[in-house]
């Protein structure tokens, strides 16, 4: 009875394991873990959220086009959109993936994972991207539809590669954006159980950042002040990718491009060991 129970967990999670005496022990798949990110209304939502967003941008742009001719600006339409679905579609989405490894938990997912042998570390990485990757798409599909729609809207051959060249930026900033709200959302979820506590840490970390930023003016204040806020530093990161018309985007951008580096690669580790830290021992995973 054990064993056929064993093997239903097994068929429900799509994991395909050994046990620990076994070579090598296997996790669910990849794409498991994005599907996982997609249980519930919200993120179902979000996804209505990102069609609906595209379509908008793409009548925007239309107008701006039939007002102002082939060469008007209006590809600035798809890092507006970018900015758009970061706080309207990302940010629900994260808020989601707080509480992912606190379901895992409460579902017995995390005590099954470790019967077949897979470490803690393992189960949040494949998480943390199942929510990056969930949220990088909502954000970057729509961004480079919508600049591949512009590439045919005149302006010549130099107009139309020139809108074409934005479906890179737009990779770029909507795996970033996928680093930060979707693994940030896991991370800070593995270390900090309460949501609340978790607001009040992210305004109390972009307090400090504008604190720094103001006492130590230059490179320094700006650099401390990515690092110590992420979710800020995307618009920067964004602004850098899209050669928007600010002096100091080239440091920004550089600083946040460092920030969300360094958050997605310290902060797995920091959940692995926060989350083995206050699971009962039979149930922590080694990392």
């Amino acid at each position: 009875m054990a064993g056929a129970k064993d093997a239903g967990a097994t068929g429900a999670t799509g994991a395909s394991v050994t046990t620990r005496q076994g070579s090598a022990a296997k996790g669910p798949l990849a794409r498991w873990f994005v599907f996982r990110a997609l249980a519930g209304l919200a993120p179902k939502l979000a996804l209505v959220d990102a069609a609906i967003g595209m379509l908008v941008a793409l009548a925007v742009a239309s107008t701006w086009r039939a007002a102002g001719g082939p060469r008007a600006a209006f590809e600035q339409v798809v890092p507006m959109l970018g900015t758009g679905l970061r706080w309207s579609v990302a940010l629900p989405l994260a808020w989601g993936a707080l509480s992912a490894i606190d379901r895992d938990e409460k579902e017995g997912l995390i005590a099954l994972a470790r019967r077949r042998g897979v470490s803690l570390r393992r189960w949040i990485v494949g998480r943390a991207l199942g929510a990056g990757v969930l949220v990088a798409f909502v954000i970057g599909v729509p961004m480079m539809v919508v600049a591949f729609v512009l590439a045919g809207f005149g302006g010549g051959l130099e107009g139309s590669m020139a809108r074409l060249s934005l479906i890179f930026p737009s990779f770029v900033v909507a795996v970033a954006n996928g680093l930060i709200f979707g693994l940030g959302g896991v991370v800070l979820g593995a270390i900090v159980t309460s949501r609340g506590l978790v607001v009040a840490v992210l305004l109390g970390a972009a307090a400090l950042g504008s604190l720094v930023d103001l006492a130590l003016p230059g490179p320094v204040g700006v650099t401390a002040h990515q690092l110590i806020s992420p979710i800020l530093a995307l618009e920067d990161l964004q602004a850098l990718l899209f050669a928007e018309p600010h002096a100091d985007v080239p440091l920004r951008g550089a600083s946040a491009l460092a920030a969300v580096l360094l958050f997605s690669a310290l902060g797995v580790y920091g959940a692995a060991y926060a989350l083995k830290s206050r699971l009962p021992a039979e149930d922590a995973l080694s990392t």
